[in-house]
């Protein structure tokens, strides 16, 4: 989900959506992987990280459409990882 919105957000600014994690990315969802399988106690963290940044996503939102010249309401602006939480 949180990729497709992402992917949306790109194309409606006009850039590419088809990249490649960095590769410290890479490492990081392989290492989430593991946890999960072995020590899913271990997920608390980055799922309270990721959580969190999803909900102040939603409340910046409003401020992140004025500055960018954007409506927060209106799907395919280039907003919608934010409005999507």
């Amino acid at each position: 989900m949180a990729r497709a919105a992402v992917d949306r957000n790109l194309e409606a600014l006009g850039q590419p959506t088809a990249t490649a994690p960095a590769a410290a990315i890479a490492r990081l969802v392989g290492a989430i992987a593991g946890w999960s399988a072995n020590e899913p106690w271990a997920l608390l963290g980055p799922l309270h990280v990721v959580e969190g940044s999803r909900m102040g996503s939603m409340v910046l939102c409003r401020s992140l459409g004025r500055a960018f010249g954007l409506d927060p309401r209106r799907a395919g602006t280039g907003l919608d990882y934010h409005t999507d939480g």
